[in-house]
């Protein structure tokens, strides 16, 4: 057999990323994550509806639903779906199959990464979706107050899709650092961090992505408090919406480049 027959050809590093894209969605298919997540999202939708029927109706229904996707289920999911995409190769001892493929270290990470917030943005927009279109359409609102707020579902889908992304990167990137046991870490710094300090009316809650989530909802701030009413004036929405999608680049970069010079242990 000659020389030319014989060459493998290394995968591009597209191909490489949708190879691994295409496993991740068919275990998430496969797996129990899907109906947690239909489940967790179900909720908002549900809660909406039960509080209509007592009497809640308008925006002031749907802003206190939508704390409920902005404070738990945009910390929550993506942690669920995204911390273990390095731990779940190491766990079940197929990383050195994965590793030793002709295809950059870092293609897996991206293609894990889009696999699971892919279809999370997605869900969150139907959940968000369903929750606004009945609270604003519950008697005495209807269909004319609707479109007057919607403005305010355009944010906060905006808010939520954002938020997913930012997420997702930054629980990849601690769960590449943390392979043992990477959703108790994600979830120590989620707690921490975005939920203890991002709800603190104090100017450094700006370092916390949640707070800026809720800024680009339009309820990053509760009324007299100035920590908040000053982070407001030095922080518009639009530049809290850039602070996002920077730090999930800059998050996402390091946990593709995390994976691609670590060792990890095989005698787990």
């Amino acid at each position: 057999m000659s020389e030319a027959a014989t060459t493998v050809t290394a995968p591009s590093a597209m191909q490489a990323i949708g190879t691994f894209r295409r496993m991740t969605w068919t275990r998430i298919r496969r797996g129990r994550l899907r109906f947690v997540a239909l489940a967790l999202l179900a909720m908002p939708v549900i809660g909406t509806a039960l509080l209509a029927l007592t009497g809640k109706w308008g925006r002031d229904l749907f802003d206190n639903v939508l704390q409920i996707h902005l404070r738990f289920l945009v910390l929550f999911l993506p942690a669920l779906a995204t911390s273990s995409i390095v731990g779940e190769e190491i766990e079940s001892r197929t990383f050195t199959f994965v590793f030793a493929r002709p295809s950059p270290r870092w293609a897996m990470v991206i293609g894990k990464y889009v696999a699971t917030v892919v279809p999370l943005i997605a869900l969150f927009a139907i959940s968000v979706t369903l929750s606004f279109v009945i609270a604003l359409l519950v008697p005495p609102a209807g269909p004319r107050e609707l479109i007057e707020n919607l403005p305010t579902l355009g944010r906060s889908l905006a808010a939520t899709t954002l938020a997913v992304i930012v997420f997702a990167a930054m629980c990849a990137l601690i769960g590449s650092w943390f392979t043992r046991h990477p959703f108790i870490a994600v979830m120590g710094y989620l707690l921490l961090i975005e939920g203890l300090l991002g709800s603190l009316h104090i100017i450094i809650n700006v370092l916390s992505m949640s707070w800026h989530v809720r800024r680009v909802a339009g309820i990053a701030i509760a009324a007299g408090e100035p920590g908040d009413l000053f982070a407001e004036l030095l922080i518009p929405a639009p530049v809290s919406a850039i602070v996002l999608i920077i730090m999930a680049l800059l998050t996402l970069v390091l946990a593709a480049w995390s994976v691609s010079g670590a060792e990890y242990r095989t005698d787990r």
